[in-house]
Formats: structure tokens, C-alpha cells, sequence
């Protein structure tokens, strides 16, 4: 995909394995990836959840943008809001009912994209 380098220097590789494979590996992660919660989010209703709040809306969207691409590269997407200059995000393995391996890089990628952004 076209943004693959860019995304690399996140640790990032193109989705792998299948949701059989996936679900296997993730009752075992379950425990472990809740203790190594990213700095800032917290679990909510078994998610990793953050909120973002930038300096005005283009910077909102240019992070979700920004992060669009991550995830598409990933194939983990999150399920999140925006409103104005407010970007609510809640990560989650739905095929494995839990916080994954996953979750967890894609909150560290998302941090490192906003720590470029302007920030209220």
C-alpha cells in the first residue's frame, strides 16, 4: 500500500493471520495486553479509550486522517467520534472480544501522530 513505509517507523506491518489464528492467541494476550495499557488511555467496556482535543477541527481531521491510513495498513479500525475539535477513540479486537497486541500498537500509533498535531 502506498503509506506502508511512512507507517513502518510505528512498528506497523500489513495484517497477517486469520481470525481463527487470531482469536487462539488472543485469550491468552487478554490479561497481559490490560496490564500494558498505553500512557493516557484507560479500559472502558473492555477498550482501550482516549480523547483527543486539538486546537480546531482541520487539526481533528488531519489526525484522523492521518490515522485512517495507519489502520487501513493495519486492517484494525476503531470505532470512534468527532465532534469539532474533539476526537473520542475506542480500540478494541471485536473478532476476539478483547484488547489485543493490535490495540495496543495502534494506540501507540495514534499517540505519535497527535504528538505531531497542535493540541488545545
Amino acid at each position: 500500500m502506498r503509506h506502508l513505509q511512512q507507517y513502518r517507523k510505528f512498528g506497523i506491518q500489513e495484517a497477517q493471520g486469520s481470525i481463527g489464528e487470531i482469536g487462539a492467541k488472543t485469550k491468552r494476550e487478554m490479561t497481559k495486553n490490560k496490564s500494558r495499557v498505553p500512557q493516557g488511555w484507560v479500559t472502558r467496556d473492555n477498550s482501550l479509550y482516549k480523547k483527543f482535543v486539538f486546537v480546531n477541527f482541520d487539526i481533528a481531521m488531519k489526525f484522523m486522517n492521518e490515522v485512517a491510513e495507519v489502520c487501513n495498513q493495519m486492517n484494525h479500525h476503531p470505532k470512534w467520534t468527532n465532534i469539532y475539535k474533539t476526537v473520542e477513540c475506542w480500540l478494541r479486537t471485536h473478532d476476539a472480544e478483547a484488547i489485543t497486541e493490535k490495540d495496543i500498537q495502534l494506540a501507540q500509533a495514534m499517540d505519535q501522530i497527535a504528538s505531531k498535531l497542535k493540541m488545545a
